[in-house]
């Protein structure tokens, strides 16, 4: 399953506030307090040194259409997370601070965590965790009673106990005017509308905040608690007031959702301590361009994206604008393609424009293209912004015949993960409406309908596949935005014209059975120079034919770095209770993590799209580890004579395994040079700087878990005495103002010197460099030398 569509972005990065911080940092700071039913009495005249301790669970969610809310699946945010945290009076209040929170495993007394200062002069102690699965974030931090132990300034110490327990997290936050806040007039009130919070009381809490999507700064937020005009869990809509926003601009709201449990104002008198569970969901507003104003649109996606290879050659190509485009403009140079030309269709409102060509693209080329900036038009007549251009390669193969689609199907899937004897649920679900093409953008226009609810099906990576999709920790969430009723599917095709298929999960929810390994136990331990046969519960209903009513098996193994090296759909099984893997497809002193799939079909429909197969289906999903005996093996490394150079020849490398080469001038300090796949047919490297050296080492490891491969600025030349060039500086010093690299140029005044600046960027980025002999420095000011300069001449005078 793929993670939610169009994640909610500041810029280039995701919010970086969600409503739980505003919780945090600024409606508990103004001093109220609130409790279930009634709200908490006012701090003393002679405050006490702390004035909050919250404890909360929370879940992020995002919104990106009137009835799309999933959880945030971006990588770096974990939308799952556990806070305490304590508001001192001032910020010298608290001099430590720690939370001891419930025991886990069978322990009789939990784990203490100290709480930390955001900076030296915060008044605000806190403790985070996040994690992605409900089960990870409960194994870590259970649900109990929490003991906050506070030694303060004035009140020496002091404690807060809560107790947070039950789950009751509200519904997601829903934007019912998602629409109409995505083009808002500034000089008029904002109304924001939301489904009523389930159960809502006046004891508990909404707040909404909105900021600025390129800055960051808080443009608006709702009362506080105690406050006139504050939200409380009746409230379905607020107002923000006119000349809030500006025109023609990007914000990110967070609407927040939350549930108080419990309180505490007696234990430590002065302060109070509340402990909830809350959802909050962030969502884009956009304001409308002043007539006139020259905000023109930007090209924000191409599909296929920039560098992929491998392009079926019967792809379209599509651009995505940020706003809708006059039509009657479209100006697309092209290279590497033939000139028939293409013809250009607009779709999605005006926001995508569609590319194809005459003929199919050509087999193994290199396509690039390049948008003429005053050659497009937004609907209020201003040009693109920005410069627009990219690339991809095409397949060699022949492209593939009709239909447009390959295949279309409903899932809804539960996780589990083994760890032993048997599987734990993770608290996870995904849903999705998926529609896997032939080819890029095969079908022009494609949605699905559901109830009252009409949903776009988008592309979500770089493959040609389409949909709408999301992650959620509970079965009410999951059911409440992809309910058990008809999905009816309408594609807008290429070839093919216009098609509609109508699927069902049926009445209730219906999963298979949870996959359970019987012989976990001995796949930690594997001989990679046998087959290696998984067994597990044998699956009711199976059918390696399957029809509706029958169950299917997929099984896939991935490696340490998340490549997929071996995976097996249902028609290849022979059993429902077992599997071989082959000799030769696991590698040694490896672990892999396996997923293994049990899935039971709905519904299907093979004649509504001739050629195309729909199902709908309940899938139970559980992945698990095993591990190789031995140790890892490393690729060799030769040296071969290849075009009258030297070349380093590497072989016997572990299939789908990425490795980093390395340099090193000295056997201490090593730099990495690339990123390589050798594989067991090996590969050949040239280093191009090797003849600037009298010697250089090289090694191969692992690429290590999200590292990513830099090349270092690396500067190569002669320093002179002057610019007659007559004699060379030997033993002068080469720096740069880029880090505290340098190096000594040798008897032909030549030097190389490689830094620890990555070279990314440096081709139009500045820098300076200095040359010191004796007591004597000539240092270059900053300018535009690139990433990799070599052939330097430096002159003294």
């Amino acid at each position: 399953m793929k993670t939610v569509i169009n994640e909610i972005k500041r810029g280039k990065n995701a919010v970086r506030h969600s409503a739980l911080h505003t919780l945090r940092k600024r409606t508990l700071r103004k001093g109220l307090g609130l409790a279930t039913g009634v709200l908490l009495a006012s701090l003393t005249a002679e405050a006490a040194d702390v004035m909050f301790v919250v404890v909360l669970k929370g879940q992020s969610f995002i919104q990106t259409g009137v009835n799309e809310v999933a959880l945030s699946q971006k990588d770096e945010e974990k939308p799952l997370n556990f806070m305490v945290f304590a508001e001192g009076e001032a910020s010298d209040s608290v001099l430590t601070a720690s939370v001891t929170v419930p025991p886990t495993g069978g322990s009789s007394t939990g784990q203490s965590y100290p709480l930390l200062k955001d900076d030296p002069m915060s008044s605000n102690w806190g403790f985070e965790v996040k994690k992605k699965h409900l089960y990870d974030l409960n194994a870590k931090i259970p649900d109990g009673h929490f003991t906050i132990e506070l030694n303060t300034q004035n009140d020496g110490q002091q404690h807060i106990g809560l107790d947070l327990t039950g789950g009751s997290y509200p519904n997601p936050p829903q934007v019912t005017n998602y629409a109409a806040l995505q083009s808002v007039t500034h000089t008029a009130p904002t109304l924001v509308q939301w489904v009523p919070m389930t159960s809502g009381t006046v004891s508990d809490f909404i707040q909404l905040e909105v900021e600025d999507a390129e800055t960051g700064s808080l443009v608006y937020e709702s009362p506080s608690p105690g406050q006139p005009g504050a939200l409380n869990g009746l409230s379905v809509n607020t107002s923000i007031p006119a000349g809030t926003f500006s025109p023609g601009h990007s914000y990110v709201a967070s609407l927040m959702f939350a549930k108080f449990v419990d309180t505490d104002g007696t234990s430590y008198p002065g302060a109070q301590g509340i402990a909830g569970y809350q959802k909050d969901t962030r969502f884009s507003i956009q304001t409308s361009s002043l007539p006139g104003s020259a905000l023109g649109a930007q090209m924000i996606e191409s599909i296929p994206g920039n560098y992929v290879g491998q392009v079926a050659r019967d792809s379209v190509v599509a651009f995505r604008f940020s706003k809708s485009m006059n039509p009657a403009f479209t100006s697309v140079a092209w290279t590497g393609v033939p000139a028939a030309g293409f013809t250009y269709t607009w779709v999605d409102g005006n926001k995508t424009l569609l590319c194809k060509p005459a003929a199919n693209f050509p087999a193994d080329a290199q396509i690039t293209w390049e948008l003429d900036l005053t050659g497009f038009r937004d609907s209020a007549g201003f040009p693109l912004v920005g410069q627009k251009s990219g690339e991809f390669h095409t397949s060699d193969e022949a492209p593939a015949s009709p239909p447009d689609a390959d295949f279309i199907y409903l899932v809804k899937k539960r996780d589990y993960r083994q760890e032993g004897s048997t599987p734990h649920a993770l608290e996870s679900y995904e849903a999705g409406v998926n529609v896997d093409l032939t080819a890029f953008n095969r079908i022009k226009e494609a949605s699905v309908t559901v109830g009252s609810f009409s949903h776009t099906l988008r592309r979500e990576d770089d493959s040609p596949e389409i949909g709408w999709r999301g992650a959620y920790a509970a079965t009410g969430d999951v059911n409440r935005f992809f309910p058990n009723e008809n999905y009816e599917l309408h594609l807008s095709t290429w070839a093919d014209g216009e098609k509609s298929m109508t699927l069902s999960f049926g009445t209730s929810d219906d999963y298979p059975a949870v996959p359970t390994v019987t012989n976990w136990a001995a796949l930690q331990s594997i001989d990679t120079t046998m087959p290696t046969t998984i067994t597990w519960t044998s699956l009711a209903g199976w059918s390696d034919t399957p029809a509706v009513g029958n169950s299917m098996i997929e099984l896939s193994i991935t490696n340490e770095q998340g490549k997929t090296i071996y995976e097996v759909s249902n028609e290849d099984f022979t059993s429902a209770g077992q599997y071989t893997i082959p000799a030769g497809i696991l590698w040694p002193g490896r672990s892999y993590r396996v997923g293994l799939q049990f899935s039971k079909i709905k519904a299907a429909d093979t004649s509504s799209y001739a050629g195309v197969t729909g199902v709908a289906m309940f899938t139970s999903h559980t992945h698990f580890k095993i591990a190789t005996a031995g140790d890892p093996a490393l690729p060799k490394m030769s040296l071969v004579m290849l075009g009258g150079n030297i070349n380093m020849h590497l072989t016997n490398g572990e299939p789908q395994w990425s490795y980093v080469l390395e340099s090193s001038r000295d056997l201490l300090r090593w730099l990495p040079r690339e990123q390589v796949e050798v594989g067991t047919n090996g590969m050949y490297f040239y280093d191009v700087d090797s003849h600037f050296l009298n010697h250089r080492f090289y090694r191969v490891r692992d690429l290590e878990d999200d590292e990513q491969v830099q090349i270092r600025l690396a500067i190569q030349g002669i320093v002179w005495t002057d610019d007659t060039h007559s004699a060379v500086v030997a033993g002068a010093v080469v720096s740069t103002n880029l880090d505290g690299q340098t190096v000594v140029t040798d008897s032909q005044g030549k030097f190389f010197l490689e830094t620890d600046t990555p070279a990314e960027g440096y081709d139009s980025t500045p820098f300076s460099i200095s040359i010191q002999n004796g007591t004597v420095t000539k240092t270059y000011p900053p300018q535009v030398w690139g990433s990799q300069p070599r052939g330097l001449d430096l002159e003294m005078n």
